[in-house]
């Protein structure tokens, strides 16, 4: 039997920050993969009102392909909750040495939350691909970008095109905010890394990105990393 690809759902939404629909996020992108011709190769694993310890523990015991955090973000790191639900933020750096443990397992790191770009930059080079927001983004917008590109990765698209269709749907309603999603490629990370459990069998389809644009990054550890920009405005914002 196939290994199914885990993704590792976090939310957070502390007392005292705006509230956000992050059932719905999760909702959608439910939806997305299970309409996918790959659905079966999938396994969303939610982590509600997440906390450090939460996290931490949840990398081990579900060893996830995917990370994925609907929530709020500045500049200094994500926002997850204590014990009594306060914000807490946990840095770049501190996730860095948890994703560094796991170099290899986890493969893409999607950061659904305003100002995340700072934070993948201090991790970006322990994972294939990084998701970021460079600004702040509303919250529709957000949901409307993770249901279209999980539903194109659960077809069998390889990332960057994925990420492709995501700008994509933002296009129709949110033409404001299409350059604040970021791609970000560890070096020397081949297109065909992330499309699921065929990449071994067959080339993906479509592996060069076609939307947005592309800009090279300097890697700590030499080669580069390829960011590739999906605009901004803000209503409701994480």
């Amino acid at each position: 039997m196939t290994e199914k690809l885990k993704v590792l759902f976090l939310t957070a939404n502390p007392v005292l920050s705006a509230r956000l629909r992050t059932d719905e996020d999760y909702r959608r992108i439910a939806e997305a993969v299970q309409s996918g011709l790959d659905r079966d190769l999938y396994e969303l694993v939610p982590l509600l009102a997440a906390r450090a310890d939460d996290l931490q523990r949840a990398l081990r015991k579900h060893q996830p392909q995917v990370v994925h955090f609907s929530g709020h973000a500045d500049e200094h790191g994500l926002v997850l909750e204590d014990e009594a639900g306060r914000p807490m933020r946990v840095s770049g750096e501190a996730l860095a040495g948890l994703f560094q443990i796991l170099a290899g397992t986890i493969r893409l790191v999607v950061l659904s939350a305003c100002h995340s770009r700072s934070t993948a930059e201090a991790f970006r080079m322990f994972v294939d691909y990084t998701i970021a927001m460079r600004r702040r983004i509303t919250d529709r917008a957000a949901i409307k970008f993770s249901a279209a590109f999980y539903a194109a990765l659960a077809d069998g698209e390889a990332v960057p095109v994925a990420f492709d269709y995501g700008v994509q749907a933002l296009r129709y309603e949110h033409a404001e905010e299409v350059d604040i999603p970021e791609l970000l490629r560890r070096p020397g990370v081949s297109d065909a890394a992330m499309a699921v459990k065929r990449a071994s069998v067959s080339e993906p389809r479509g592996a060069q990105p076609q939307q947005g644009v592309v800009v090279d990054v300097k890697g700590t550890v030499g080669g580069s990393v390829t960011a590739i920009n999906g605009n901004n405005n803000v209503v409701n914002g994480r």
